[in-house]
């Protein structure tokens, strides 16, 4: 249903340049010599979607990111990129995400792009639905243009609850779309 198609690794352990490798369809395999960073490609990739909660699995600044450069990250509040994965979903997932959100509201390409950063959270995009045939399908479609034109640029959580607490009217009627807009992600832009 979805592929990985590329992984670009940006700051990981021993990787201080942006590495990409293209993930093939059937077989991918590393091929290189003792300490040249197979084994942290796979870490690295293997911490951007963990089967289970495990803090060894997590991206950790200190643990994780190069020494060298660990000086420069530590004075700003900023979390840094770790990983960029490319993934290519397939039309059964379109139509799964579609029967969910309503029938055309995917307006997205099949690839969508999701950024590791260090401290947890991910930046998603490449996903790109028609705001007004999803508020349709869910019930929303009356409201007000004024809340639907703030509502189009809540990016997570944080924005969303801001915005509960502008239009309280509302709060009860939005509420079910707060499972949309997670704590560890920030869309980039997905409502058109």
């Amino acid at each position: 249903m979805i592929s990985l198609k590329n992984i670009e690794i940006l700051k990981y352990k021993s990787f201080t340049t942006p590495q990409s490798v293209k993930i093939e369809n059937d077989i991918t395999v590393l091929v290189g010599m003792n300490e040249s960073g197979k084994t942290s490609v796979l870490e690295c990739l293997a911490k951007t979607n963990y089967f289970e909660k495990d803090e060894k699995f997590t991206f950790n600044e200190t643990l994780d990111y190069p020494r060298k450069e660990l000086k420069s990250i530590s004075k700003t509040d900023e979390k840094p990129k770790a990983i960029i994965c490319t993934y290519e979903l397939s039309g059964k997932l379109i139509d799964l995400i579609e029967n969910t959100l309503g029938k055309k509201t995917w307006i997205g390409t099949k690839e969508i792009i999701i950024t590791s950063l260090y401290g947890g959270s991910k930046l998603i995009s490449g996903v790109k639905i028609d705001f007004d045939s999803f508020l349709q399908h869910i019930g929303l479609n009356q409201i007000d243009n004024d809340l639907k034109t703030k509502l189009k640029s809540v990016l997570n959580e944080e924005q969303f609850n801001e915005l509960l607490s502008e239009f309280p009217e509302n709060s009860e009627q939005l509420e079910i779309l707060k499972k949309y807009f997670s704590k560890d992600s920030t869309w980039q832009t997905f409502i058109e």
